[in-house]
């Protein structure tokens, strides 16, 4: 034999096959590179560090990397990167110096705070160079550009507009990477400012000098952004002791030119209110840097704007009640003096009760967050024998003795700014009187009730914060809570033998009133709160009495007692093969929930038993009183089930029950209470939904049979027998649902059991012996098997060399061709990709130099299903 032919031939074949599937590695995690410059738009200055970073996961532990480091794409040298811990994180410094070279050496120095040590170079180049870190990992390779070049830097203010105060707070930035010398820690610079004051006709005093040394911090590690404050004031004083020979400029005096082309200044608030100078704006421009010229003056403006502060808060333009808080809000920008922190006013608050100026008080409101411009502060109004106003407390006091006595509070708001101009606000105060509504109208003795209370005198808050309120109302004592000044609730109670009693506590709870919407309430009060015993007709009143005006206001709800009743879970019960179903049953008396908000059980038994063709009644089973369950707290509903079986109660002869009435029998103080159903037996159908299937194909086995819903509260199974090839299986179904009476099952032909026991050209039967079917009496019962069969067809296999689509005759010499089977009667998993076919369905490839080369493996071909 040529075994070198052989072997050729055979390794072909072998590669024809599919290839084993191996797991696809974990993909590699690619490095990375990033220098502090990069926030910065990749540039540095000259005598400034500069950090550089590399993370590579895929070199961790290993202690350092080295990057190589270019000036405008010409290789200088190479640099040690130490790793962090063992991070994967590699760092390294460099103290860029604008100079000859380009060069890399070792630094003499190091940064502040840096994240290693031991790893500091020089870094030399002109100005204009780019200096290029690369890193070649074992991933990939990464690099980062840096230039080094000079930095336009640029100013700004904290806002545009500024209130006309001296001590009003001006935020400086000044943002430059020039003077981010070091990354790793917060730079100091010190800086010159000029102060220019522009006029609406064009006319410029200044500019004027103004230092700040060393006040300039960096606002964190590698920001490059370095703030200050001033104050409006120091811009002023700037001016004037430096320009007053000059210009003419006398802080504080009032002269001026009649000519109006030489101004002077006078104090601030006069500049602005009197309107002696037509102040257009206020430059700032930044001159030095560390003492040092800058090459470009960055500049910032801004507007010194008096803006009218007023009082905006809708509530206080309506009327309020005694006993609440009013809230004053003023709103004013020239007030936020420092946009950094919160800021305060003063308001004036004056009482006036029938007629009578009463007093004032100054109130000191509290900006409501940093750089909000608005003011707040609630001022109480407490009711009092006599008025009064307590200015250390900010308290108003408030008297009165009917609703009709009018009072009033102005609150009154000056703006320094605008001419002393004066927002002013008067709130009218009055009591109101009471309205109370109760929902439902009727309600059971364990029910419960929503009570609505409106009254705005408890709106205390304003509109803008509930006021809700409650009290602890303890057991056995009378039901008339009070609400300390808001008001009185007192619960009565109205027998239909028209006698009036306060309704007392059975147990303590907590009354408890919500504001739904300004000055509007709502309570959930619940009648097992009532100690006494409430009848069928009695009425309870919810009377509100108001503690200002002595007002009241009530509303009245009908108790109504509910009929016991029994009922069961369904109209008719089966009969099964095995005659054992449950019944369920339920009972409605409220009398029996004794204890509030426990759920509770019946003291009393329900029988269950039938009534027959004959009269004769037969007790089927008992449920105990015990295991009759409430619902619920406070129901008064309760549920329980009783297990029935009709062959043990009538002698192994469960048809004996067709056609009889169950009863369900319930006994409460002498008196019975009963619930009917009949028992009937049903003829039994099975159905699938194909009669004639291939192997694979799926089959629906659906099984009609109430007779098997033997409990209403759950979906149930049930048995069929399945005849295969002369054997007899068996498989289950399962009820659609709960009470439905339908099983059903699907199941794949040659995979699923028991139907794998299935062939080509065979038919299986399903079947289920239905023992009482309709025709069932009580003197004989009636029996019958329904069944359905099912019919497999057989399919021929082909094979063949080519493609999925066409078949090839030939094959070239040492060339490689594939095999194609097809066989719908194969169940396979063909969704797995690979399949080795079993005894029986063997495939092998002859020629004349093999007696049989046995195909082992095959893949399915995506989209063709058996292919």
């Amino acid at each position: 034999m040529n075994w070198t032919r052989a072997a050729s031939i055979l390794l072909l074949l072998l590669l024809a096959l599919p290839a084993l599937t191996v797991p696809a590695p974990v993909q590699a995690q690619a490095p990375s590179i990033s220098t502090s410059a990069d926030p910065h738009g990749g540039r540095i200055w000259t005598d400034s560090w500069l950090e550089v970073k590399v993370t590579d996961a895929n070199s961790r532990g290993r202690g350092s990397v080295t990057i190589t480091i270019y000036a405008d794409n010409t290789p200088i040298g190479s640099a040690d990167l130490i790793e962090i811990g063992a991070s994967g994180i590699f760092v390294a410094y460099f103290n860029v110096i604008g100079d000859a070279g380009p060069d890399i050496e070792p630094a003499t120095g190091a940064p502040q705070n840096p994240l290693i040590e031991g790893a500091n170079y020089t870094l030399i180049g002109p100005v204009g160079t780019t200096f290029t870190f690369e890193y070649v990992g074992p991933t990939g390779t990464v690099a980062a550009d840096v230039t080094l070049e000079e930095f336009t830097g640029r100013l700004s203010l904290d806002r545009a507009e500024v209130p006309p105060f001296n001590n009003t707070v001006i935020y400086i930035t000044f943002y430059d990477q020039d003077y981010n010398k070091d990354p790793t820690a917060r730079d100091t610079i010190s800086v010159t400012l000029n102060f220019t004051l522009v006029y609406k006709n064009g006319t410029e005093i200044g500019p004027a000098s103004f230092d700040i040394a060393s006040l300039l911090n960096e606002t964190g590690p590698n920001t490059a952004s370095f703030t200050a404050t001033i104050e409006l004031g120091d811009i002023f004083q700037t001016l004037n002791d430096t320009l007053v020979t000059q210009y003419n400029i006398v802080y504080n005096s009032t002269t001026q030119d009649a000519a109006g082309t030489s101004y002077v200044i006078v104090n601030l608030t006069s500049l602005m209110l009197e309107g002696v100078v037509p102040l257009d704006h206020v430059e700032i421009t930044l001159v030095k840097v560390n003492n040092t010229d800058v090459t470009e003056e960055p500049s910032v403006e801004f507007v010194i704007k008096p803006t009218e502060g007023l009082i905006t808060d809708p509530t206080a333009a309506s009327v309020v009640s005694l006993e609440s808080e009013l809230l004053i809000t003023v709103a004013d920008p020239d007030a936020n003096i420092d946009t950094a922190s919160k800021d305060y006013l003063s308001v004036s608050v004056a009482l006036e009760v029938n007629g009578t100026h009463i007093g004032d008080i100054v109130v000191e409101l509290e900006e409501t967050g940093k750089n909000t411009g608005v003011f707040t502060k609630r001022v109480p109004l407490t009711y009092n024998t006599s008025a009064s106003v307590d200015d250390a407390n900010d308290v108003l006091y408030i008297n009165f003795s009917s609703v009709d006595v009018p009072a009033k509070v102005t609150v009154e708001y000056q703006d320094p700014t605008v001419n002393y101009t004066t927002s002013k606000v008067t709130v009218p105060v009055a009591t109101y009187k009471p309205a109370i509504s109760v929902e439902p109208a009727s309600v059971f003795p364990l029910g419960e009730v929503t009570i609505t209370l409106v009254d705005r005198d408890l709106n205390d808050k304003g509109d803008g914060v509930a006021d809700s309120f409650g009290k602890v109302v303890a057991r056995s004592d009378n039901i008339t809570v009070s609400f300390g000044n808001g008001g009185t609730l007192e619960v009565e109670i109205r027998y239909p033998d028209g006698m009036v009693v306060t309704a007392r506590a059975a147990t303590a709870f907590f009354m408890f009133f919500e504001e739904v919407e300004p000055g509007r309430f709502k309570a959930t009060f619940k009648l097992p709160w009532i100690e006494q015993g409430l009848e069928d007709g009695s009425k309870l009143t919810f009377k509100w009495t108001d503690s200002y005006s002595d007002a009241t206001a009530s509303a009245t709800v009908t108790v109504v007692r509910p009929e016991i009743s029994i009922s069961l879970d369904r109209s008719e019960y089966p009969l099964p093969n095995d005659g054992t179903f449950k019944v369920h049953v339920t009972i409605t008396n409220v009398y029996e929930n004794q204890m509030p908000g426990i759920e509770e059980t019946l003291t009393d038994d329900v029988t269950i038993r039938i009534v027959l063709w004959n009269g004769s009644r037969v007790n089927l089973t008992t449920i105990s009183g015990s295991n009759m369950e409430e619902t619920g707290p406070n129901t008064g509903i309760f549920k329980g089930k009783g297990d029935i079986d009709l062959a043990a109660s009538l002698g192994g002869k469960p048809h004996l029950a067709t056609g009889a009435t169950l009863e369900a029998i319930y006994s409460y103080k002498g008196n019975e209470y009963k619930a009917t159903a009949k028992i009937l037996p049903h003829t039994a159908a099975i159905s699938v939904n194909a009669t004639v299937v291939s192997m694979g194909d799926y089959i629906e086995i659906t099984l009609s049979e109430p007779d098997l819903d033997r409990d209403s509260a759950s979906a149930e199974s049930c048995v069929v027998r399945v005849e295969i090839g002369g054997s007899e299986y068996s498989t289950t179904l399962t009820e659609t649902g709960k009470n439905t009476g339908v099983f059903r099952g699907v199941f794949r032909v040659g995979a699923d059991r028991p139907f794998d026991n299935a062939k080509p050209a065979t038919e299986f039967v399903i079947s289920y012996s239905d023992e009482f079917t309709e025709q069932t009496s009580v003197t004989a019962k009636r029996s019958a098997v329904t069944s359905a069969t099912v019919r497999v067809i057989a399919h021929d296999a082909k094979i063949w060399v080519g493609t999925a689509e066409k078949e090839s005759p030939e094959v070239a010499p040492y060339g490689t061709f594939e095999i194609y089977y097809y066989d719908p009667d194969l169940v396979l998993d063909w969704e797995s990709g690979a399949h080795t076919f079993g005894p029986g369905n063997e495939v092998y490839m002859r020629s004349e130099l093999l007696a049989g080369l046995y195909v082992g493996g095959f893949t399915s071909v995506e989209g063709r299903p058996g292919l």
